[in-house]
């Protein structure tokens, strides 16, 4: 039947040129992650828009018939070796997107997990806390990736990173579970509060709180804890809900669709990964809390949070402490080493950042929700805090 079938879609050299690009894309959508969900999307959307035919394959497939012609012009998705194997064998281009995949020869696409690091722990710091801990996986790359980013940052600020390493599979079974869950608990007695906890998924970072919680601690202010790939319904539900950085899985997709794209055009394969920056941190409940030793500090840090968005100035937070304005600039500075008017336009360009990769909103429109006087004001200031203009930082995002 497969004979036959390329017989009539395939009679000769000419005709395979002619037709539309076949591809098998190689996830299995059985596991229910938002990114493989995402991914998947992603390389749809760039396929459609090319002409593309392609296959949903949850394992690596039979790239050859049984003359040795090859089934497709590209393949994509999560390669193992016996993949990458066939399809060197059969002369099909390959791209990889999987971190953790031991095939490092095949080119790969991801998010760049160890600026999701950074951006997790700049948050915390932001927040005010000085000990950070960190819940990952074994033998696995992103938690490598992650773990370092986040450390990177500690160790700049002198912040101490109290890490856990559990195994991937805890959640296997009953027997499993429970030594994962003792583990958990055990290792948060270790930590000095407050603290500021990094988990590799939103999943961990749940688990975490809830057993924060049963110590009797206080979410977010003895645990603050940021999870990764904004699962929103782990995220939002149940209270409280968790900050998350979104890594925009999607684009990965379309990436990797267009490098596919290009090694069937004959282009050369990248000799390293293309990593792609992180969306955005979506900051929720679980570090809605600003830990600093002094309370005065911390009531117009969290003024400043709750106000960012309206054009307020200095003196209208020293209006709302029982300080002086150089007493409270004088006590900001020993404990934040900036300046109110600092702290205040770097919760204006956090909150822009969220709006441009999070809605579609003109950047008129943003500069109004983000406090600044007009457009002209942020994208000074804009360009001036993160090196390029908000067009060019909601593009590289890929909103």
């Amino acid at each position: 039947f497969i004979d036959s079938l390329f017989r009539l879609i395939d009679r000769d050299e000419g005709a395979t040129m002619a037709r539309n690009k076949r591809i098998a894309v190689v996830i299995n959508l059985d596991w229910t992650m938002k990114h493989h969900q995402e991914v998947f999307a992603g390389i749809q959307e760039y396929a459609q828009g090319r002409g593309w035919d392609s296959v949903l394959w949850p394992f690596p497939p039979k790239v050859t018939d049984d003359r040795g012609r090859r089934l497709y012009d590209g393949l994509i998705g999560r390669v193992h070796p016996k993949l990458a194997s066939s399809a060197k064998a059969a002369g099909i281009p390959l791209v990889n997107v999987w971190i953790s995949s031991p095939c490092k020869k095949v080119p790969l696409v991801a998010p760049d997990i160890h600026q999701a690091g950074r951006m997790a722990a700049e948050h915390l710091v932001a927040r005010g806390f000085r000990r950070f801990g960190f819940v990952g996986y074994t033998r696995n790359t992103s938690t490598r990736w992650l773990r370092e980013g986040f450390r990177e940052v500690a160790r700049e600020q002198g912040i101490p990173v109290s890490p856990l390493l559990v195994s991937p599979t805890f959640s296997e079974s009953a027997r499993s579970w429970s030594h994962f869950h003792d583990d958990l608990r055990r290792w948060i007695e270790t930590l000095t509060l407050p603290v500021g906890v990094l988990g590799l998924t939103d999943k961990v970072a749940r688990y975490t709180m809830n057993a924060a919680t049963e110590l009797g601690l206080s979410v977010p202010e003895d645990v603050a804890v940021v999870g990764m790939e904004n699962e929103e319904l782990v995220c939002l539900n149940p209270a409280p809900s968790i900050t998350s950085i979104d890594l925009g899985w999607k684009r990965v997709g379309e990436r990797a669709a267009e490098l596919l794209g290009g090694l069937m055009g004959r282009a050369q394969p990248r000799a390293e990964p293309l990593l792609l920056p992180p969306v955005t941190l979506i900051p929720r409940r679980s570090t809605d809390s600003f830990t600093v030793d002094d309370p005065h500090v911390a009531q117009a840090l969290r003024i400043i949070a709750e106000e960012s968005h309206r054009p307020i100035k200095v003196r209208d937070v020293v209006a709302q402490v029982p300080l002086s304005w150089r007493s409270l600039e004088r006590r900001f500075q020993v404990s934040r080493g900036t300046t109110l008017s600092k702290e205040i336009t770097r919760f204006r360009i956090e909150r822009a950042k969220r709006l441009l990769t999070e809605t579609d909103m003109l950047v008129k429109q943003v500069a109004e929700a983000s406090g600044f006087a007009n457009t002209r004001r942020l994208c000074e200031v804009f360009k001036r805090l993160e090196g390029i203009s908000p067009e060019s930082y909601r593009q590289q995002r890929g909103t």
